[in-house]
């Protein structure tokens, strides 16, 4: 089976004729009747070696984009301003059945602004399943539900005529009938320009580009797609969605991830109601690999592949909705027939959770090296006090208990002190809470410098510190206590040229190593006794607690 591209390639169109067909397109757009018909004869029959025969494949798809390219040109400047009242419908278009209970209440009152009848809403629903049947290819089902319809439908709701139109564009795509194909495109073009205005017309176009089988020739479509121009894509409504997800749809060759990216994150800031499910999933989906794979930004593939993940349960519940409304409109051979594309969306859907799977383990594969310094920066954090960074009392309760364990285990003494600034109170009335802030990571640093690395420095309180000292001896401790309470007498601290000078109250105790946390805050307890004896006997004082 070819697809066309076995042709012989048309013979490039000289700038002669592309000029002589923007200015036959021109005329077209403001034709009606007998002579809009001998135009698309002419523009059809322009370059066509085979006058009255069906033109092959290939042919039919250089000279619709050379008709495509050329219309425009004509548009696109009228386009950018151009408004639209027929787009916020059009937007349903690719999510047909709608949902019964919300979307189709709101596009029956674009079709129907006095409110629809019971029969307006049978013709509706007529018209979503004739668009269905084309969409699946079961034609032999659409003939019948074809001939019921044409009477009913007309320009006088355009809205409607719009689903009639397009699903008649497929049945002749299907069926190889090339020349009615591309008459009735231009015809659609025209139609909707004059009724509705240039960026209508272009957002038409586009699908008419959507539609076309462009086999091997995709450097073609792309070339088309890049015609439209930069300004269109700056939109934000159903016209701008729709250009820009044609150029993410590219193969890869014609569009590096680089590109797709672009258009993705133009496209993330469209409304997502402009988009159809299965557009949203693909996009996000993308957007989770490439920036897990090209970033090797985690966080946000993570946040990429949870919402690709929501809208292929969204895309299963459009499934599910599909077949109970083919079911409820189409006889059971019928319904018979619609099985196999049925069953191919499962397929798709299945092969979509398979490769989302697939990419979720990757990347966390991918990331575990950085998930695991996330985790430490988080212990970090949790443990870390922000002013001094210190440890802070939840390292006292989570961590040191398996530092005691280990100390009892190998018979280590261990002392623990809590030191206290004196008169704080006044550095921060004085000066400001800034100038004691600075005063705090001061003492944070001399303190750090002052134990080993064995030992514990953890900011207890607001101006209280505890020291964790493991195997010193009580006679090795009074002395280590006496020389920091001098050495931070003699400190010269300072804030914005002001000096600061402070002195510190000292309460210590020699314990054997707490196993337990109540054990642990009786140790502590004992320490806080001795240190209000030393605030209360003058400051500046070292006290070690009673046995």
């Amino acid at each position: 089976m070819t697809d066309g591209t076995d042709a012989k390639t048309p013979i490039p169109v000289s700038w002669r004729r592309k000029k002589g067909l923007r200015e036959m397109l021109a005329l077209l757009l403001d034709s009606s009747g007998p002579q809009r018909e001998y135009l698309i004869n002419i523009i059809l029959a322009q370059g066509s070696g085979r006058p009255g025969r069906e033109p092959s494949q290939r042919e039919t798809r250089f000279r619709c984009a050379n008709i495509i390219e050329q219309l425009v040109g004509l548009l696109r400047s009228e386009a950018v301003q151009s408004k639209s009242q027929l787009l916020p419908f059009f937007k349903y278009l690719d999510s047909f059945p709608l949902d019964p209970l919300q979307e189709t209440q709101t596009a029956l009152s674009l079709i129907f602004p006095g409110g629809p009848s019971e029969e307006d809403k049978k013709l509706f629903y007529r018209l979503e399943l004739f668009w269905l049947l084309t969409l699946m290819g079961d034609l032999d089902s659409a003939g019948p539900l074809r001939k019921e319809l044409e009477p009913q439908i007309s320009l006088e709701k355009p809205r409607l005529y719009i689903i009639w139109l397009l699903s008649l564009a497929r049945i002749l795509q299907k069926r190889g009938k090339r020349i009615s194909f591309s008459t009735l495109w231009l015809n659609i073009i025209c139609e909707y320009y004059r009724l509705d205005g240039a960026a209508t017309a272009l957002y038409l176009i586009l699908r008419w580009v959507r539609m076309i089988n462009w086999g091997r020739d995709t450097a073609l479509r792309k070339k088309v797609l890049h015609r439209f121009g930069a300004r269109l894509r700056q939109r934000k409504d159903l016209l701008s969605a729709t250009l820009l997800y044609e150029l993410f749809d590219q193969e890869h060759r014609h569009a590096n991830p680089s590109e797709k990216m672009l258009y993705t994150k133009l496209l993330f800031r469209h409304s997502s109601s402009l988009l159809s499910v299965q557009q949203l999933q693909y996009l996000h989906f993308f957007a989770g690999n490439y920036l897990s794979a090209v970033k090797s930004s985690f966080p946000q593939s993570i946040r990429e592949f949870q919402h690709s993940n929501y809208y292929l349960h969204k895309s299963w519940s459009h499934l599910r909705n599909l077949s109970l409304f083919l079911r409820a409109n189409l006889r059971d051979d019928q319904y018979a027939q619609s099985m196999s594309y049925l069953q191919q969306r499962v397929v798709d859907l299945s092969s979509q959770i398979s490769l989302q799977n697939n990419a979720y383990v990757e990347t966390l594969h991918e990331n575990y090296s950085t998930i695991k310094k996330l985790l430490r920066q988080v212990e970090e954090l949790s443990i870390t006090d922000n002013l001094t960074g210190l440890k802070n009392r939840r390292y006292l309760t989570n961590n040191l208990y398996h530092a005691f364990q280990l100390a009892a285990r190998h018979k280590v003494p261990v002392c623990l002190a809590i030191l206290d600034i004196d008169y704080f109170k006044s550095v921060n009335d004085q000066l400001g809470h800034l100038a004691g802030d600075q005063v705090l990571k001061s003492l944070a640093r001399l303190l750090q410098s002052s134990f080993r690395k064995s030992d514990a420095v953890i900011r207890y309180g607001g101006e209280e510190f505890l020291l964790v000292l493991f195997d010193v001896d009580p006679e090795r401790m009074s002395e280590m206590m006496e020389e920091l309470r001098r050495k931070v007498k003699n400190q010269r601290f300072s804030w914005q040229g002001n000096p600061i000078r402070i002195s510190v109250s000292i309460g210590w105790a020699s314990c054997p190593a707490c196993l337990k946390q109540s054990e642990l805050e009786e140790h502590i307890a004992r320490i806080d006794a001795a240190l209000y004896t030393a605030k209360s006997t003058g400051r500046d004082l070292v006290v070690r607690a009673t046995d």
